[in-house]
């Protein structure tokens, strides 16, 4: 009964919405209904392997090489906020390029440079407040809205966040949050959150009373990174609600203690317009996407881009990259033709 209501739900959304007849014809296709129907409560999660590879390449196949987008424009960093995305850390040297995996001297070169830019490391929560702030000066201006995408704010500020949900973490990138008292947000698998996770090819993970300990820290907020990290494309989207409700469920379990805000960080920054509006509908005031820009006033909550950190980059180019995420953002390519 339930997955009918969800079923009539998406297909009244789906009709409704431009853009979206294609999701509508496939919903009342027979067999999707069947695939719906017959699909288990779980869904296997991908290995760390996986993740980790998954995550490389999207890193690559979203941003051109920084080095490559000219900066023809000066931007200042007061009008934007750049959002950048890690995933697991090592000891040791990395092989440069790896959109997954950094050594924690890097991480910590990068926390030093940022504060010497002038950076001041804030949450989602914080972004997030901005943003409402900023969309309520656009529907207070009255006759002369609001629509340069500048933030013009009094700082330069900056967001951290770290995906899936590895021991590295809290063992080495912890530490360096507490060291620097910089803010970071992680999003976490769910169902790979365990107090003896090791198996054969498997990264260690974190355990919820690690997650406990940092968010009591007041540095590091936890967030939905779903139960399983299948993507939006991959599943029909009840499915995929399913996930994300099974991930939220555990996350109010689990932890001692709750964000103000909820977000959604979508496996592989894969989403879709319809799945947009749902994630929405259940209550996430951001959804985090691995789209390669930085927030501006014009920035979509549903739609948050984040920069990619990869190894072998120093502070002062994970900066340049900044930079030229901004430019990105303010002069896109498809401005210029």
């Amino acid at each position: 009964m339930k997955k009918q209501f969800v079923l009539s739900w998406i297909l009244a959304i789906s009709v409704a919405c431009q853009g979206s007849t294609v999701f509508a014809q496939n919903a009342v296709n027979s067999n999707w209904v069947a695939q719906l129907q017959n699909e288990t409560e779980e869904e296997a999660a991908p290995t760390d392997e996986e993740l980790l590879e998954d995550a490389a390449k999207e890193a690559k196949g979203k941003e051109t090489h920084f080095s490559q987008i000219a900066i023809e424009h000066e931007i200042s960093p007061e009008n934007y906020i750049p959002v950048l995305m890690y995933h697991h850390f090592e000891e040791g040297d990395v092989a440069p390029g790896n959109g997954a995996i950094v050594s924690i001297d890097e991480f910590e070169d990068h926390i030093i440079a940022f504060q010497e830019a002038g950076y001041t490391f804030i949450s989602l929560e914080e972004l997030h407040e901005i943003m409402q702030e900023s969309a309520l000066e656009k529907e207070t201006e009255g006759r002369k809205p609001v629509e340069a995408p500048e933030f013009e704010l009094d700082k330069k500020y900056l967001c951290i966040t770290i995906d899936d949900g590895y021991r590295s973490n809290y063992e080495l990138a912890f530490p360096i949050l507490q060291k620097y008292q910089a803010k970071a947000d992680i999003s976490v698998i769910t169902s790979r959150i365990h107090t003896s996770y090791v198996i054969a090819q498997e990264i260690e993970k974190l355990c919820w009373k690690d997650l406990n300990v940092m968010q009591e820290s007041g540095l590091v907020n936890i967030y939905n990174h779903t139960s399983n990290h299948i993507k939006v494309s991959e599943k029909p989207l009840p499915s995929f609600r399913n996930a994300v409700e099974r991930g939220e469920d555990m996350l109010n379990k689990n932890l001692t203690k709750r964000s103000d805000i909820r977000v959604l960080t979508y496996p592989n920054g894969d989403y879709t317009f319809v799945s947009q509006i749902l994630m929405r509908k259940l209550g996430y005031d951001l959804q985090l996407t691995t789209n390669y820009g930085v927030v501006t006033r014009n920035t979509s909550v549903n739609e948050i881009p984040r920069v990619t950190v990869n190894s072998g980059l120093t502070g002062e180019q994970v900066l340049q990259k900044i930079t030229a995420a901004a430019e990105r953002t303010f002069y896109p390519p498809e401005a210029k033709r």
